[in-house]
C-alpha cells in the first residue's frame, strides 16, 4: 500500500512539501475540489504537533479552538486557489487573523518560538506567511498537485518552472505506476 499524503493520517508523519509555512498547513488535508479530505487537523493537539514540527512552539501544548483552525485553513485555500484571486471579503479575514497577537521568544536553542500557547498565534503566523506570498508574487509559482484526491499546494521554485506533483517520490510514482498497470492491462 502506499504511503503517501493521503494514506498519512498521523500528524508527526505528514511531510512538509509547500515551500512555505502557510501552504504547510494548508496541505494538513488532502482536496478535492474544495472539500477536506483525510483530516488531520482533527484537535487542538494535532495542530500542537504540527507547531512543533515547524518550529513555532516548544512543547505540543496549544489552546484554543480547532474549528477556528479549520475556518481559516479553508480560507486560506479560497484565497490561493481562486481563479480571480482572493475576494476582499477573504483578504479582510486573513488581515485579521495575521494581526493576532504572536509574540516571539528566544528559546535557549538560539531559535525564535511563540511564546504564548494559544491557537490563535499560530494561526497569526501562518497568516503572516500567507500574507508573504500573496505581495510578493510567489503565487505566481503556486500549483496544486494533480494526485489522485491529493490537492495539495505547492511553490513550484524550480528553475524550469516544471514541477507537477506535490512529490515525484509520492503523487508522481503513483502516477506513474497506474498508467504502467493500464498500459500492460490493455496490451495484453
Amino acid at each position: 500500500m502506499s504511503q503517501g499524503p493521503r494514506h498519512i493520517h498521523s500528524m508527526d508523519q505528514l511531510p512538509f512539501l509547500g515551500g512555505r509555512l502557510c501552504l504547510d498547513f494548508v496541505n494538513t488535508a488532502n482536496w478535492r475540489e474544495g472539500i477536506a479530505l483525510d483530516e488531520r487537523l482533527t484537535d487542538v493537539e494535532a495542530l500542537s504537533i504540527w507547531s512543533e514540527r515547524q518550529g513555532l512552539i516548544a512543547e505540543p501544548c496549544l489552546t484554543g479552538d480547532i474549528a477556528e483552525a479549520l475556518r481559516f485553513r479553508a480560507l486560506l485555500r479560497r484565497c490561493f486557489v481562486a481563479a480571480e484571486g482572493a475576494n476582499a471579503e477573504d483578504l479582510a479575514a486573513m488581515d485579521a487573523v495575521r494581526r493576532l497577537p504572536s509574540t516571539l521568544v528566544l528559546g535557549s536553542d538560539g531559535r525564535y518560538r511563540l511564546a504564548g500557547t494559544e491557537v490563535g498565534g499560530v494561526l497569526s503566523l501562518v497568516a503572516q506567511s500567507a500574507a508573504e506570498v500573496l505581495l510578493t508574487g510567489t503565487q505566481r509559482q503556486l500549483k496544486a498537485c494533480p494526485g489522485e484526491d491529493c490537492g495539495w499546494l505547492f511553490l513550484d521554485e524550480s528553475p524550469s518552472s516544471r514541477r507537477r506533483w506535490c512529490s515525484m517520490a509520492i503523487c508522481g510514482n503513483r502516477a506513474k505506476a497506474r498508467r504502467h498497470y493500464t498500459y500492460s492491462k490493455n496490451k495484453l
